[in-house]
């Protein structure tokens, strides 16, 4: 019997086994945007909520934003203007809603929902919420799609085979190809349309590439803070490495042709799932609050209790 949901976590139970003590975690992330020109870089909030923001996408144009939010009370899919207006909620499942990435052309959205069954499938759905429709169906988990640079391809990570590893399949959802044998999640095209980028790993990773249509692959970077925050744009790629002992990490550029690396910018609070760059902007998640509750549950009289609640700065 459940008597508490998630977030809950370290429950304990008391000697004569009546009560429950447990911990309610709270966090709020937000997306940020950083500005970057001539006089330096610039951060400051775009999305904000109390409740989770992340996993931003730009839209090629660079006008919309795609992302998710837990402010409707489960992870859905939104798009609003790049200022943060114009908000549009596109799913309503109350499941599961995976990262959300734009068409080449702007007008469909593909992202991975969490099914009846428990498993992660592919969906497409238009840019205005409209026709949504799954592509994927497997006894699998098939997630973190991304289109090709022509739009000919959707490519997803996939554990039907084993590990996850990178899959590409037409966007009418015609039979999968596998790509990648080494592991691989988060696929993103290089602006060229020749190689395909990847997290090696979920956390703490390492960054990947691989020719489109598969064949050998090579490391390109060496620390990864987790499969979602690195992006491709231009001839180069803009990520956060790993964090700190204090969960700290930095926004830097890296060019795969030459080598060079920059620091764009030292975040001072701990950055959780999703990055997108485009012509000068960077769009991250980071968590701006964190906070916790010790809870008691006494199921005899059905009553739950806050005994001390702690709030603390995300550089802790």
């Amino acid at each position: 019997m459940q008597v508490a949901a998630y977030p809950a976590s370290s429950p304990a139970s008391s000697r004569s086994g009546r009560r429950i003590a447990y911990t309610l975690m709270n966090w709020d992330a937000n997306i940020w945007q950083l500005k970057i020109g001539r006089g330096g870089a610039v951060a400051a909030p775009l999305i904000a909520s109390s409740y989770v923001d992340h996993l931003p996408d730009l839209s090629p144009d660079g006008k919309r934003l795609a992302f998710l939010s837990s402010r409707s009370g489960a992870q859905e899919l939104y798009v609003c203007e790049r200022s943060g207006g114009g908000l549009l909620k596109l799913t309503s499942l109350e499941t599961v809603v995976g990262a959300p990435r734009w068409s080449p052309n702007g007008d469909r959205i593909t992202y991975s929902a969490q099914t009846e069954s428990g498993h992660d499938e592919i969906y497409v759905i238009n840019a205005n919420g409209s026709a949504a429709a799954q592509l994927t169906e497997h006894p699998a988990d098939d997630v973190m799609p991304s289109w090709s640079i022509d739009g000919d391809w959707i490519y997803f990570a996939s554990n039907r085979a084993g590990p996850y590893d990178i899959w590409r399949m037409r966007p009418n959802g015609a039979e999968p190809q596998r790509i990648t044998r080494g592991g691989g999640v988060r696929p993103i095209p290089s602006p060229d349309g020749r190689h395909l980028y990847y997290a090696r790993g979920r956390f703490e990773t390492t960054v990947w590439r691989t020719p489109v249509d598969g064949g050998r692959e090579e490391m390109v970077l060496p620390s990864l803070s987790n499969w979602a925050n690195f992006a491709v744009t231009g001839d180069q790629i803009i990520f956060i490495p790993g964090v700190d002992a204090a969960l700290r990490s930095t926004i830097e550029s890296f060019h795969p042709a030459t080598g060079e690396k920059k620091v764009l910018m030292q975040l001072e609070r701990r950055p959780v799932w999703g990055l997108t760059a485009q012509a000068g902007r960077v769009l991250f998640s980071q968590v701006d609050r964190d906070s916790s509750d010790l809870m008691i549950i006494d199921p005899a009289v059905r009553q739950r209790f806050k005994l001390r609640s702690l709030s603390t700065n995300a550089r802790t």
